[in-house]
């Protein structure tokens, strides 16, 4: 199971996680100051839902396809890359210093690093 994430500015939010591909999957995505009525992404209302949220349930979207689902909030989304970016520049760091000692990370230590972070 991977770890979530939450990011954000300016009152809106994107909770996202790692898959083991290593690519951003966004869950949540909750849109402050909007008025449109919560759903599940495409289309199937979540009339008890605060406005403004939309939750994927089978299919979710990497960073890109939700630019390309939601365009005009690319602070939004530009977040989300810097979080998953620093992350990736920690491991990075992480995986120089394990070199440097001699030390190696297989596939699956990879993966399961990835859905930590």
């Amino acid at each position: 199971m991977s770890t979530q994430f939450t990011t954000g500015p300016d009152g809106s939010r994107v909770t996202w996680e790692v898959e083991d591909d290593g690519v951003p999957r966004i869950g949540i995505i909750r849109f402050a100051n909007d008025d449109t009525p919560a759903y599940v992404y495409p289309d199937e209302p979540m009339p008890a839902a605060s406005p403004g949220l939309v939750t994927f349930r089978a299919y979710r979207p990497s960073i890109t396809r939700a630019r390309e689902l939601f365009p005009g909030h690319d602070d939004l989304f530009d977040a989300v890359e810097d979080h998953h970016t620093k992350n990736i520049r920690a491991h990075l760091r992480e995986v120089q210093n394990a070199c440097a000692e001699g030390r190696s990370f297989s596939p699956e230590e990879h993966a399961a690093w990835l859905r930590t972070r």
